[in-house]
């Protein structure tokens, strides 16, 4: 599953998010807590906000020790497979030096999201992430981090915990939060 990710991600409230933290400290797993700022970026000449492309992103997200480059490209589910992302990611020293980079290769810089995420590793095979969105709100991502387990032992585990905590359909977001703040930062 290199350079795939395959995750599910719920919009949930305040109340849902304390009891699932609650539940995973309960049940004695760790968890890493992480500030992150996305700076997302578009090329002017396809943008993949508000142009044709909708399932694209480029950004870099800074955190407290390191600054990730990614690239995903979403690929919808099919009647034989789940969704998934294409992802590429390297870790980049000088975000503004790069910023320079990519707007002289005209890709410019469209909006900056920032989330609190606290992060649970469910078995190995999973990564349960506890988002706060500003100005979006809260979420919980399942993503199947393991490619040494078999795909669908990794969603049996996975439907499990959504069925633990009663995440249904209408709940569930297939885009991205890069999208979700276009979205609502353009009124659309």
């Amino acid at each position: 599953m290199k350079n795939i990710e395959i995750e599910a991600k719920y919009k949930i409230d305040e109340k849902t998010i304390l009891e699932i933290e609650k539940y995973f400290e309960n049940n004695g797993y760790d968890y890493k807590e992480e500030n992150q700022h996305d700076i997302y970026f578009s090329p002017t000449y396809v943008p993949f906000f508000g142009g044709e492309i909708n399932n694209e992103a480029l950004r870099i997200r800074v955190l407290e020790d390191k600054n990730i480059l990614n690239y995903k490209k979403f690929i919808d589910k099919t009647e034989t497979t789940e969704a998934f992302n294409i992802e590429h990611e390297m870790e980049i020293q000088d975000v503004e030096m790069f910023k320079q980079i990519l707007n002289d290769v005209r890709i410019e810089e469209v909006f900056t999201l920032i989330k609190r995420r606290k992060k649970y590793i469910i078995d190995d095979i999973l990564e349960v992430a506890l988002d706060d969105v500003k100005d979006l709100g809260y979420f919980i991502e399942i993503e199947i981090i393991s490619s040494e387990t078999e795909l669908e032992s990794a969603i049996e585990l996975r439907n499990k915990i959504v069925k633990e905590f009663d995440l249904k359909e209408e709940m569930r977001s297939y885009k991205g939060y890069g999208y979700m703040l276009y979205e609502l930062n353009n009124n659309l």
